[in-house]
């Protein structure tokens, strides 16, 4: 009787321990995800975009028809530019019974996000009133504001955006870049620490912290950043190829090489995307992980080995001018004289316009509505610097003047040869 009693204690305390595991179950099934949107939208606001992909895929595992997720990977999706991803998800989202203004608003701020910053403005006053949803839409306004130069309209957005969420990084990461346009290393530095006190994890804010302390030669400091910055990415090939060029500065070609072994790609195109959200142009992107191992090769006197990176570095941005300045030194000492003086006479050519751009830039500063100064900077940016920015700069001179025929000339010209 004792063995059936203890057999009967045992099938209860069974019965039991699976009714209670099963009850776990169904209550991690049924809260878990709405878990998983408040760790998803805390780490989109601190500009974790690596933490917060990992959320939104485990909330999706649990509950693939959340339509709050859905919006969040819609978000997440429009914060790097994936457009077309974000049209997918914003339509799963409205599958899945969000509302169609909901839909609507994301589509707003997409369209902001990339200049078209209109409609917007005009419901900006009354959505800030409401007080929902302010980071996303100071972001949007004020990144679409910075791609039109329309500088006055972001720092008024900034000031009020910084007083309204203290404790948000991304309006003190924009004013850093900003200030940073502006030439103010300074303040500019200062910008991008205040988004990190915010948020460690706030991976462009230590990568551009890191090119400050770049520019200003401060290698160790700048290193430190980018390894940061690294750490809170879920590409780390930018990073990698940035500390390589601040090993060879400190003089550690060893390491240097070390860090070049750990990119996974020796394809630029395949990193745009993150170069893009860490705040470096496409055309810098195109060219700069050759470009570091020509630098590489020159530290190491080897002329031949940085003549051919230096080449692919041009092949893949021939609007690279600092390539283009190295390539033409180890023309030099290579005694290719006549095509060294080939190369230098482009790069001079490159300085020439872009002195002319500060002048540009001053008339803006004054006057955002200089249709002249736009158009220059335009004409600048496509002939030296970079087709996209110039395809920037031509929006922004037909947001003023929809009918100014030169730009329309070119901007039709520009999107034949790129397909875009």
């Amino acid at each position: 009787m004792k063995i059936i009693g203890a057999i009967r204690n045992r099938y209860f305390r069974l019965t039991i321990l699976l009714t209670l595991s099963l009850l776990l179950l169904g209550t991690i099934w049924k809260f878990y995800p709405d878990y998983c949107v408040y760790r998803t939208e805390k780490a989109l606001y601190n500009q974790d975009l690596g933490t917060a992909r990992d959320w939104i895929e485990s909330g999706q595992y649990w509950s693939p028809d959340s339509s709050s997720l859905q919006l969040l990977d819609a978000r997440w999706n429009r914060r790097l530019s994936r457009f077309d991803e974000m049209d997918l998800c914003l339509r799963k989202a409205l599958q899945s019974g969000t509302t169609k203004k909901r839909v609507l608003h994301e589509q707003l701020l997409a369209s902001a996000q990339t200049g078209t910053i209109g409609p917007l403005k005009n419901q900006l006053s009354e959505l800030l009133m409401k007080g929902e949803d302010l980071s996303d839409i100071c972001d949007a306004y004020v990144r679409g504001c910075l791609l039109l130069y329309r500088v006055d309209d972001a720092k008024s957005v900034l000031q009020l955006w910084k007083a309204d969420l203290p404790d948000d990084p991304q309006p003190h990461f924009l004013d850093g870049r900003l200030l940073e346009h502006e030439n103010d290393l300074v303040a500019s530095a200062a910008s991008f620490e205040s988004a990190l006190r915010r948020s460690k994890r706030h991976a462009p804010a230590a990568y551009n912290l890191a090119r400050i302390y770049f520019r200003n030669q401060e290698y160790e400091k700048s290193l430190k950043m980018y390894e940061q910055s690294r750490s809170s990415s879920w590409n780390s090939n930018p990073a990698l190829v940035s500390m390589a060029q601040c090993a060879i500065e400190l003089e550690q070609p060893e390491r240097a090489s070390r860090y070049l072994s750990e990119v996974t790609t020796t394809n630029p195109a395949e990193d745009l995307e993150m170069y893009r959200y860490l705040g470096d142009p496409s055309s810098v992107a195109l060219s700069r992980y050759y470009a570091v191992i020509g630098r590489l090769a020159q530290f190491n006197n080897n002329n031949e080995a940085a003549r051919q990176a230096y080449e692919k570095a041009l092949e893949s941005n021939p609007q690279d001018w600092r390539s283009r300045y190295q390539y033409s030194q180890i023309l030099r000492n290579m005694g290719l004289l006549e095509q060294a003086k080939n190369e230098v006479e482009k790069y001079q050519a490159t300085q020439r316009a872009l002195e002319e751009c500060d002048e540009y830039i001053r008339r803006l500063s004054k006057n955002p509505q200089d249709i002249e100064a736009r158009m220059a900077m335009a004409r600048v940016m496509i002939e030296h610097i970079s087709e996209s920015q110039g395809l920037i700069w031509l929006r922004s001179v037909l947001m003023y003047d929809p009918d100014h025929d030169e730009a329309r000339q070119m901007l039709d010209r520009l999107k034949d040869k790129t397909g875009n």
